[in-house]
C-alpha cells in the first residue's frame, strides 16, 4: 500500500523525517519533526515515538495535534497517546490511521483540559501509551491489503484544496470498505490537520475507483488544517489509502473527554 504526497500552495521543497532514536531517560521534549531542525522525538514505549505535539487553535475546547512514529520492524495497531497533567487531569490523542507500518507515522488529535492553554503547559504533561503497541485487529485487516493511489491531480486556491485521483486494489483478495484520507502538513512538515475522507467502497482485485478529497477554510472538519497553515505558505497533503474504521481504539476508557 502506498502513500502519495501532493505539494500545495507556494512551490517549495519537502524533506521526509529521518530516524533518530531518543533515549528513554530524556526529559519530556518539545518534540517536532527532525527536518524542521527541532529537538529529538520523545520515546513513548514499545517502539513508538512522539515526533510532534502542539496546541490546535479551536473555538470550543482545548485541543492537541501531533504525530507518532513507528520505529519497530513490524506493523502494529496505531496506539492512543495518553497525557497526564499534574493537578489538572488526564487527556488523550487518537491516531488518524488504524495501523503503523515499520518507519511509518500518522497524525494524532485530541481534547485537552481547559487549564492546558499554552505550549509550555502542554509540555509539562507526562506522555505515554494508553495500551501496549502491538499487532491487533487492524494489523490483521491490513497485512494482506495492497491498495495504491495514482493519477493525482489538485485544484488549489488561497482558502481550499481539492485532491483527485484513483485508488486501486493491487492485491489478490477483495478489499472491503476502502477509503482514502488526506493528512495535511505545513511548511515545516508538521501535521496541521486533515481533509475530508472519501469512502470508495469494496474493490475486487485489479479494480479501481476515483476519489476526491477536500479541505478548506469553510469546510467543517474535525481538524481543519487552515487553522494552522500560514497564508501563502506551501504545504503537503499525504494521500493515504486504507479501510474505513473508527478514530478511537480500545484502551482509554477512562480518558478525559473535555470540559
Amino acid at each position: 500500500m502506498n502513500r502519495r504526497q501532493f505539494l500545495g500552495g507556494i512551490a517549495g521543497s519537502f524533506l521526509l523525517p529521518t530516524t533518530t532514536l531518543a533515549q528513554e531517560n530524556d526529559a519530556t521534549p518539545a518534540a517536532t519533526p527532525q527536518h524542521s531542525g527541532r529537538p529529538r522525538p520523545f520515546v513513548l514505549g514499545d517502539g513508538i515515538e512522539l515526533v510532534d505535539y502542539r496546541i490546535y487553535p479551536s473555538s470550543d475546547v482545548r485541543r492537541v495535534i501531533g504525530e507518532i512514529w513507528n520505529t519497530r520492524n513490524d506493523m502494529v495497531d496505531a496506539p492512543v497517546v495518553s497525557m497526564t497533567f499534574p493537578d489538572v487531569g488526564f487527556a488523550y490523542a487518537v491516531p488518524f490511521m488504524p495501523i503503523l507500518r515499520p518507519g511509518e507515522s500518522t497524525m494524532i488529535f485530541g481534547v485537552l483540559p481547559d487549564q492546558v492553554d499554552t505550549q509550555d503547559r502542554l509540555e509539562s504533561g507526562d506522555f505515554g501509551l494508553c495500551e501496549p503497541a502491538e499487532p491487533g485487529r487492524w494489523t490483521k485487516e491490513y497485512v494482506d491489503l495492497n491498495l495504491t493511489v495514482s493519477r493525482i491531480e489538485s485544484r488549489v486556491s488561497d482558502s481550499s484544496v481539492n485532491v483527485l485521483g484513483e485508488i486501486r486494489n493491487d492485491g489478490n483478495t477483495r478489499a472491503a470498505f476502502t477509503c482514502v484520507r488526506g493528512l495535511v502538513r505545513d511548511h515545516n512538515g508538521r501535521y496541521a490537520g486533515c481533509s475530508t475522507d472519501n469512502k470508495t467502497g469494496h474493490l475486487l482485485p485489479g479494480n479501481s475507483k476515483q476519489f476526491s478529497l477536500w479541505a478548506g477554510i469553510n469546510i467543517p472538519l474535525l481538524a481543519n488544517p487552515y487553522a494552522l497553515l500560514r497564508p501563502g505558505s506551501h504545504y503537503t497533503v499525504d494521500v493515504i489509502p486504507g479501510l474505513v474504521g473508527p478514530l478511537t481504539t480500545p484502551g482509554c476508557a477512562t480518558a478525559f473527554t473535555g470540559g
